[in-house]
């Protein structure tokens, strides 16, 4: 029985450590209707013809340091991180902050910008095996949330590896943030 406990522990390490951040593709849109690209500005066009909402160089990046926070994803070119990296204290405690590992730090803003777009989110594994991540807002109808959350729940059933053996899924809770949780029935 230990030894089971022992091998179950260090595969939910190993699933922690090798990467904790997936990628789900929902079905409705969850990124939101605002998009801002942080771009230099020959490449504004690309990013306003890919659908973003805001793009702007370092006179944006002043804007949001000032407190502007109104887009859900924000989305940075290499050369501009420099100065989008003075924002971590704005952006990152509401979880915007541009990153290379998320895909929203790249030189192909076109392709980040329509996945978005598209309803890409991010969710985590927390060191409980706890996985969290957006399937809504308030403003969705119960039929798109429901929608999101089978299709989350595929996605994070797609990412099981091949290592993993027993019940991957034990039970599925949805919240608000900060709200009580409420057990869904996956059958």
């Amino acid at each position: 029985m230990e030894q089971q406990a022992a091998t179950e522990k260090q595969a939910l390490n190993a699933i922690i450590t090798a990467d904790n951040v997936r990628v789900a593709k929902l079905e409705k849109e969850v990124a939101g209707n605002k998009t801002e690209a942080d771009k230099l500005r020959d490449e504004a066009k690309d990013a306003l013809a890919a659908g973003a909402d805001f793009v702007g160089g370092a006179e944006l990046v002043e804007k949001v340091a000032g407190g502007w926070t109104e887009f859900d994803v924000a989305i940075a070119v290499p050369a501009m991180m420099r100065h989008v990296g003075k924002l971590g204290k704005v952006l990152g405690p509401q979880g915007k902050m541009p990153s290379p590992k998320a895909g929203t730090v790249t030189d192909d803003v076109t392709a980040a910008v329509k996945a978005y777009k598209g309803g890409k989110v991010e969710y985590r594994v927390d060191a409980g095996a706890n996985v969290h991540g957006p399937v809504g807002k308030a403003s969705f109808t119960g039929d798109k949330i429901a929608e999101n959350v089978r299709a989350f729940v595929d996605s994070v059933r797609a990412a099981k590896p091949h290592t993993s053996k027993g019940t991957y899924i034990r039970r599925v809770t949805i919240s608000s943030t900060m709200g009580p949780g409420v057990q869904l029935d996956l059958a």
